[in-house]
């Protein structure tokens, strides 16, 4: 959140960093987001994760609906329509990242990227906030072994993550 470290870091890779601490999403799927998979006129905003027809997602669980709150809300708002310089560059953003932590001398878990970091830490905040197993999953996009019908709510989802929010 130290915004005086990334002062010299683009707009879109600093937002990316900033969305992905409150939900969690892999790089390829912010990536690959356009106006219709953000939705910010709704009760509760949200991004929608689903295949375009070019593009496939990692899994069916892949494929899910994300609130928006705290910092990732407000850094959405300045990009409504996705991220131009990034789209479908997921790689190319990493990277990005990856110089710029490497220069500046930020620290990151040995063996991650730095959105990967962000990424891993937004699990640990589930688990360290004791939401329930089925609604970790589903956040992130991963399979819930036991059977179980229906999705968690919007609602749902959004109470587990505004625990911890930044």
């Amino acid at each position: 959140l130290n915004d005086a470290l990334f002062k010299n870091l683009s707009k879109e890779a600093r937002a990316a960093q900033l969305i992905m601490l409150n939900t969690g999403m892999r790089p390829s799927e912010f990536c690959g987001f356009d106006a219709s998979d953000i939705v910010l006129d709704h009760e509760i905003p949200h991004v929608i994760v689903r295949e375009k027809m070019d593009e496939e997602r990692k899994s069916k669980q892949s494929i899910r609906i994300i609130p928006l709150t705290g910092i990732s809300l407000e850094v959405m708002k300045s990009f409504p329509k996705g991220f131009k310089q990034y789209y479908r560059k997921a790689s190319n953003l990493s990277a990005c990242l990856c110089k710029y932590y490497r220069d500046n001398n930020i620290p990151i878990e040995e063996g991650q990227t730095p959105l990967y970091s962000i990424r891993h830490s937004f699990q640990d905040f589930l688990r360290q906030n004791k939401v329930d197993r089925r609604i970790q999953c589903v956040l992130m996009g991963h399979d819930f072994k036991e059977m179980e019908y229906g999705e968690p709510s919007l609602e749902e989802k959004l109470e587990a993550i505004q625990n911890f929010a930044f």
